[in-house]
Parts: structure tokens; C-alpha cells; sequence
């Protein structure tokens, strides 16, 4: 993933958790364990992907693995 994608991935995940901008994420971190994301806020981290990307993705598309 070319780095401008992933730290814009970044930025989302952390507007999702109310994070500062900029805070470092370590890689990898499972997100839920981790970063503490809901199934509320994961839901919320798709819909910003997608916003922002113009992708349609599954759920399944930010599944722990």
C-alpha cells in the first residue's frame, strides 16, 4: 500500500477512536485488542474508508484476522 494511503488509513482509524492527529499506531495492532475499536466505531471506520476512497467494501473488509 503506497504510504499516502496508509497514513490516511490512519487518520480515519484515529478520528474513529478520538484520537489526536498524528498520534502514533503501532503496525500491526489488531484493532479491536488493541485500539479498543467497537463494533460501532468499526462501522464507522468502513463508512470513512469508503467516503473518502470511493470504494464499496464489505464488512468483512476490516475483519481481524
Amino acid at each position: 500500500m503506497p504510504a499516502v494511503a496508509g497514513d490516511e488509513l490512519a487518520a480515519l482509524l484515529l478520528e474513529c477512536l478520538g484520537l489526536p492527529p498524528g498520534q502514533p499506531i503501532g503496525d500491526p495492532q489488531p484493532l479491536t485488542a488493541d485500539l479498543g475499536l467497537d463494533s460501532l466505531s468499526r462501522l464507522d471506520l468502513l463508512s470513512r474508508i469508503e467516503d473518502r476512497f470511493g470504494a464499496d467494501l464489505q464488512e468483512s473488509a476490516i475483519d481481524e484476522q
